[in-house]
């Protein structure tokens, strides 16, 4: 029964409790993130918001914002579209 009470898990084995409750709740977290990447990427979502869209529509957003002129659009539009 003592030995049970010191156990320090110095023999290789592994809790997730270990350390107290903050290490099963990190643990926990940890495995929430990785199912929710795990859904974005296999439903085709971006994690990133900011990557959705073609580059014919990020060519266009820049374009309306000003980013570029008309010269350089009309030049980075065809070459998107010759491919």
């Amino acid at each position: 029964m003592n030995a049970m009470i010191n156990a320090n898990y110095a023999d290789g084995s592994w809790t997730p409790y270990m350390h107290g409750p903050v290490s099963l709740i990190v643990l926990i977290l940890v495995v929430i993130a990785t199912f929710w990447i795990a859904s974005r990427l296999l439903h085709g979502r971006s994690i990133c918001p900011h990557g959705n869209g073609s580059a014919l529509d990020t060519l266009g957003q820049r374009f309306a914002n000003g980013e570029i002129d008309e010269e350089e659009f009309k030049a980075k539009k065809k070459i998107l579209t010759s491919k």
